[in-house]
Formats: structure tokens, C-alpha cells, sequence
């Protein structure tokens, strides 16, 4: 049996560099249905997640990006799929074609927790996001991932 190849999204320019990039992101869905996403600058709106360092494994990278970016903790994770990425323009990093590992997660907000000042948590309406996401591999991801979640209710 042979593997399907991943979805390649994003344009890859002429010129750039890209070096691979593993990242990870969680798709959290409450209870009244919304999507757990953050805001960035510049009104990017992205699932929680990013990149995983050399000392992690998927799931402790995916953990650690979810409580620094949203002050939540997971309390469970699930595997959905994987996809890829195209991201030129990263500030001072990079170009990267990102290996982007999704996940469906339950969290547990910890008012303890300090989160990054440059990500603003906000629950959002899956159909208001579906043209909002920074990145096509998110808002695909949030897509079957919502699917799936009213499939099994």
C-alpha cells in the first residue's frame, strides 16, 4: 500500500530558500462550537501551535506552544493528519516549508499561566474563520476538523 503524499499548500516562490520546518498546532472545539485561534499583528489569525524544537517530541512541542500562546493547558490530544506549508515571510527566520502535525486537543484554562503578549486567544465561529486563517493549511485543518467533530457530535 502506498502513502498518499501530503497536502503542499502555499506558493513557492522562485528565488527562496526554504528549509524544513516540523510544527505542530491544536484544534480546540468548546462546547457552543467555536474554534480556539489567536490573533497575531496585523489581524493574522492562526491555530494555536509552532515549531518544535530539537530537544521535543511532537506532543511536548504541541503542548508547550498551546499553553504559551493561549494560557491553556491540554488535557488530551488526538493525531488528525499531517500537511505542508509553504512561509516566506517569517520576520528574521527562515523561509521554511513547514511539516505542519494537527491535532485535536481538549484544554484546561490556568489562570496562573503567562502567555505570550503577541498572541491574543479568542473563540471564534468556525464559519467566521473559514476565510480568516493566515495560513491555507490552517483553515483546512479547522475544516475537516470541524467536520469530523459534527459527524461524531
Amino acid at each position: 500500500m502506498t502513502e498518499e503524499p501530503l497536502p503542499q499548500f502555499g506558493t513557492c516562490m522562485d528565488g527562496i530558500d526554504y528549509v524544513d520546518r516540523v510544527s505542530v498546532y491544536g484544534i480546540a472545539i468548546n462546547d457552543a462550537g467555536q474554534a480556539l485561534v489567536c490573533r497575531r499583528t496585523l489581524d493574522r489569525i492562526v491555530l494555536p501551535g509552532g515549531g518544535v524544537d530539537s530537544d521535543e517530541d511532537l506532543l511536548q512541542a504541541l503542548h508547550r506552544e498551546i499553553t504559551e500562546e493561549t494560557g491553556h493547558r491540554v488535557t488530551s490530544e488526538r493525531f488528525l493528519f499531517s500537511a505542508r506549508q509553504y512561509h516566506a515571510n517569517r520576520g528574521r527566520k527562515p523561509a521554511a516549508n513547514k511539516l505542519c502535525h494537527f491535532y485535536v486537543v481538549d484544554l484546561k484554562f490556568d489562570p496562573d499561566i503567562e502567555k505570550e503578549d503577541d498572541h491574543e486567544p479568542v473563540w471564534l465561529p468556525p464559519d467566521r474563520l473559514a476565510h480568516s486563517m493566515t495560513f491555507e493549511s490552517h483553515a483546512w485543518a479547522l475544516n475537516r476538523a470541524v467536520s469530523e467533530h459534527q459527524r461524531n457530535g
